[in-house]
């Protein structure tokens, strides 16, 4: 009886964590996990940007809008050395890419904060960044309104270049959802160039598995 009670919990278990994205067994000693209050984020300590960043956006959050956008990008305090990225950013023709969007946090000042560290952060072109990405990000919120909770998993991969021979400007951003609602599941990948004209953000649906390939993640 003990054995099937343990069986049971162990299924319930992994059953829980299935939509929970976990580096492959080999995945590279650089990357450290920090979980702040409303967001986890997998930062690449190599390539100073982080490789994930995932969180969960609700109507009721959208709903709230109880502070501003400070704009105050600050190092992680958790692991500083690493994230103290600003004067790579200054004057580098690079955005400070958002990866879990302010927009998303208004509802209290501690996420807010937080959502303003360089463990947040990646290179993006302005044109990526106030384009195509935010149309995306607007799009998630659209979402969490109607269907009342989705869950985001977001990141960057590849070098294009680095800034100050330290933070690497990666060659993709890439984003999937989950619509904790209706269970679809949706993937986007876009390049980190001047966007295309006339060209929208579902323009870059993928597969999920081309994601899952593509970093060593899984979200199944």
């Amino acid at each position: 009886m003990k054995k099937i009670l343990l069986a049971f919990i162990i299924t319930a278990m992994v059953a829980a964590i299935s939509w929970k994205p976990t580096p492959q067994q080999k995945a590279p000693k650089n990357v450290v996990v920090i979980k702040h209050t409303a967001y986890t984020t997998y930062f690449d300590t190599v390539a100073h940007y982080p490789v994930l960043v995932t969180w969960d956006l609700t109507a009721d959050m959208l709903s709230k809008r109880l502070v501003k956008r400070t704009n105050n990008f600050n190092p992680d305090p958790q692991l500083e050395k690493y994230t103290d990225l600003a004067e790579f950013y200054d004057h580098s023709g690079f955005d400070r890419g958002h990866n879990a969007d302010a927009l998303d946090f208004e509802y209290a000042q501690v996420p807010e904060n937080e959502c303003f560290y360089y463990s947040n952060m990646c290179p993006q072109l302005p044109a990526l960044n106030r384009g195509n990405w935010k149309e995306l990000e607007s799009y998630c919120r659209h979402l969490a309104k109607k269907d009342g909770r989705i869950t985001i998993w977001c990141g960057s991969r590849g070098s294009s270049k680095k800034l100050g021979n330290v933070v690497s400007v990666p060659t993709s951003c890439w984003k999937v959802i989950i619509d904790r609602k209706t269970g679809i599941v949706e993937a986007y990948e876009m390049p980190n160039v001047v966007t295309v004209n006339n060209v929208t953000y579902d323009k870059y649906k993928l597969n999920v598995s081309v994601i899952e390939k593509e970093t060593g993640f899984s979200f199944k």
